[in-house]
């Protein structure tokens, strides 16, 4: 099955995902006490995905990873994955060349309520 990450459409789903739902935690410090925990809100929601491409190092390079890079920054759609399919801010993208044939990949995505990329606000 296709896995579809803004314009870079995977031959199939990442090994690995990963979403966090942090709370924004503030400390207020006590004498001789625990502290009291306030939470103003909540952090952006937070999802990686972890995989594996196989195949002829050019192609994986051409197809997948320089097209995953210049994603970096940009607001992508996620589709084809069941639950997670929407809009997220593509903030990361790492690679690791496992072997001649294999890159393993992450990609960090982050949503949000809006999104205001170089002073102007995002809008699908």
């Amino acid at each position: 099955m296709s896995f579809t990450v803004g314009d870079v459409e995977l031959p199939y789903g990442p090994s690995s995902i990963v979403l966090r739902n942090p709370a924004k935690v503030e400390e207020f410090e006590m004498d001789d006490a625990m502290p009291i925990l306030i939470v103003p809100g909540f952090g952006a929601i937070e999802l990686v995905l972890e995989g594996n491409l196989v195949g002829d190092k050019a192609s994986i390079m051409g197809s997948y990873v320089f097209p995953l890079m210049s994603q970096v920054g940009e607001v992508v759609t996620l589709d084809n994955t069941g639950y997670y399919d929407t809009d997220w801010l593509c903030v990361d993208f790492t690679w690791v060349e496992v072997n001649a044939r294999q890159i393993k990949y992450t990609i960090r995505l982050l949503m949000g309520a809006a999104y205001i990329i170089d002073g102007e606000e995002w809008e699908d």
